[in-house]
């Protein structure tokens, strides 16, 4: 297995009470982006499963990949999700590299080609800060992150690969 150098969980903010099913409701709704209703540290970049109704969610951290190479990246989740990441350790360079147009099953990689990422070429020993942003409507709800590097599996982004982001 591939070792991290990353300090172990990533920042999930969760804000609650916003109607619909795509991300421009959680854009448009007066707490995002800094008036989360919950703020916790979670172990991996994955979320919340079946927990609620109507409310958005932001995964954020700094990714430590493990080796020098290609990656690519995986969103999955329930309504629509985007998945972002920087050239280096700063939110104001992300850019959008997956998306969920509408909703899939828990940790459901495929239904959809705009999940799956580009390779993306990524250096060990740097930092890249990554975020997911999701919307919940109704229903089941869940989002998460997987990435594989060239021969290795594909598996969820664990915390051995991110440090927490603290601060906006």
């Amino acid at each position: 297995p591939l070792e991290g150098s990353g300090s172990g969980t990533a920042l999930l903010e969760i804000f609650g009470s916003i109607n619909g099913t795509n991300l421009d409701s959680l854009r448009n709704s007066e707490a995002f982006p800094f008036a989360p209703d919950v703020s916790s540290q979670v172990t991996s970049f994955s979320g919340l499963v079946n927990a609620s109704e109507n409310y958005g969610s932001r995964l954020r951290a700094t990714l430590h990949p493990p080796v020098s190479g290609k990656y690519t990246f995986w969103i999955s989740g329930d309504d629509q999700c985007a998945l972002y990441l920087s050239t280096d350790s700063q939110s104001a360079n992300k850019e959008r590299i997956a998306f969920v147009p509408g909703w899939t099953f828990v940790e459901e990689w495929t239904k959809y080609p705009e999940q799956k990422s580009i390779e993306i070429d990524l250096v060990a020993g740097q930092t890249y800060y990554i975020e997911a942003l999701h919307k919940e409507g109704e229903g089941g709800d869940s989002v998460a992150v997987s990435w594989q590097v060239e021969n290795t599996p594909q598996e969820i982004i664990q915390g051995q690969f991110l440090s927490p982001i603290t601060v906006y």
